[in-house]
């Protein structure tokens, strides 16, 4: 192959590397998913996620996050943490990237099995956010829809 890559080839071969940083990161949080119990060590699940990210071909590209009830986003157990998930709502976030291409996936699982509904609310307005975003679409016009889909839960 010619070391002068076209634009077109360059730009294949960077959108496969997301496609396949996302294929990957998938396939691993939707197996982690089911480690996310009453009793399971969170230090278990992160380094669960940054293993198999790179058993399947890809890097971390930021330590998994496992944040719990009101932590927003971004709590990374550390070395040696002895914390277990208990009857809680827990935030998985990881990421994996190929050359530099990120994947980030986040998921929230309802350990409790009080938040249901709310966490349908996030869902349904994220699927109604996908169906309309393009190019050209201003932060006001995904807002709205996200404001439109939870209040239709009676969330705010």
């Amino acid at each position: 192959m010619s070391e002068n890559v076209n634009e077109k080839d360059s730009m294949d071969e960077i959108l496969n590397k997301y496609r396949e940083a996302g294929r990957i990161l998938s396939s691993v949080v939707n197996d982690a998913v089911k480690l996310v119990k009453t009793g399971e060590k969170l230090l278990a699940v992160a380094l669960f996620v940054e293993e198999e990210v790179k058993k399947r071909g890809a890097e971390p590209a930021f330590p998994c996050n496992l944040s719990l009830n009101d932590e927003a986003a971004h709590r990374t157990p550390f070395a040696g943490e002895e914390t277990v998930f208990t009857d809680e709502v827990v935030k998985l976030d990881a990421g994996s990237h190929i050359d530099g291409y990120v994947a980030d996936m986040a998921v929230t699982i309802d350990l409790s099995g009080r938040y249901e509904d709310l966490k349908k609310s996030a869902e349904d307005a994220l699927n109604e956010v996908i169906k309309i975003v393009r190019a050209g679409i201003t932060t006001k016009e995904i807002a709205d829809v996200i404001d439109e889909t939870i209040s239709s839960y009676g969330y705010k």
